[in-house]
């Protein structure tokens, strides 16, 4: 076996060794508090041993920033725009992105209180979100003379997860009642009468 084969197959070793760590990571983290995931159960979860997982991620807060970075990354891949799109396929679109990835990152974000380390991290994906955002509804929406700040503020609070949080989760609201309240409070903020109506239109 000549040295660069060698090499190659270590890379892809490593490479496959640090796939199932993080796979088995996102999993507990998903699901567990931070505090109760450690490298043994993720050794176990992962069928890798200890010493494995801690050659590859050192410190447990390296390896929850890699899986949570990872995750997060999945989720954006998710997130796309059809130009042309209508209001009320921008807010399904939202919902959509919200049931699928929604409990996972809500879960992410109430651990940052706990552990202030991740919140760049966290702050990264809010920016990301905002920004998808704006692309969604901008082109309906009113934002005011250069995006007024309280205006927009306003509608990224509507558009906020933990509005979805709220009355999907806690209050047990069906998708298409969300789509409803969310086009409603929307609607002070649209471009003009013709799409205000189509709201009207689509919510009853």
């Amino acid at each position: 076996m000549n040295r660069t084969y060698t090499m190659v197959l270590r890379a892809e070793t490593k490479t496959a060794a640090t796939s199932l760590i993080l796979d088995a990571a996102e999993r507990l983290f998903s699901r567990e508090l931070y505090e109760k995931v450690s490298f043994n159960s993720i050794a176990h979860e992962s069928g890798m041993g200890i010493q494995t997982v801690v050659r590859h991620f050192p410190t447990k807060e390296l390896l929850f920033l890699a899986s949570m970075t990872r995750s997060l990354e999945k989720a954006d891949q998710s997130r796309n725009y059809l130009p042309g799109q209508t209001l009320v396929q921008s807010v399904q679109q939202l919902l959509d992105y919200y049931e699928s990835h929604g409990r996972i990152i809500i879960h992410y974000l109430d651990q940052v209180a706990t552990n202030p380390a991740f919140a760049p991290l966290t702050q990264a994906g809010w920016e990301a979100h905002i920004r998808w955002t704006d692309i969604l509804f901008f082109p309906h929406l009113n934002y005011g003379k250069d995006s007024d700040p309280i205006r927009k503020a306003q509608i990224e609070a509507i558009l906020d997860i933990r509005v979805w949080e709220m009355l999907r989760i806690r209050k047990g609201l069906s998708i298409a009642d969300m789509s409803k309240v969310i086009l409603g409070l929307l609607q002070p903020f649209c471009n003009s009468q013709k799409v205000a109506e189509n709201i009207s239109v689509s919510s009853v």
